[in-house]
């Protein structure tokens, strides 16, 4: 089997695969639309204290932070959607959180991410994703 080197010819090293991936909304829907979006509601904002947070506390074995197009729920949103990795034979656990907003970034990190407890006045209802 041949030995994957990287274009420098330093040996290949596999990324380590974050535990959970969490996926911010970025839809983007015209100010007239009356469900909203997520866009509009301040999940730039979001994303990027996801980010930040993820850089200065070191965090990059636990998560991963991106952006994603409608996840629903826009009439409640800005929409999160946690997912945990999981491996070959788990398909992991999905937390969709609805009406989240940039001052709950840290807790959704120490809570749910690292403490392992979702947030359950933030999970989504299925009413709310459309």
């Amino acid at each position: 089997m041949a030995r994957l080197v990287n274009t420098d010819g330093t040996p290949y090293k596999r990324p380590v695969q974050p535990r959970f991936v969490v996926l911010v909304c970025q839809n983007v829907r015209s100010p007239t639309d009356e469900r909203g979006c997520c866009k509009l509601r301040g999940s730039d904002a979001i994303l990027e204290r996801l980010k930040a947070l993820r850089r200065e506390r070191k965090l990059g074995s636990l998560f991963r932070a991106t952006s994603t197009g409608c996840l629903g729920g826009c009439a409640a949103g800005p929409t999160v959607v946690v997912a945990r990795n999981g491996g070959p034979d788990d398909r992991g656990d999905v937390v969709t959180y609805s009406g989240f907003r940039t001052d709950d970034v840290e807790r959704l990190i120490d809570e749910h991410l690292v403490g392992g407890v979702p947030i359950e006045r933030l999970i989504a209802k299925p009413e709310w994703l459309d």
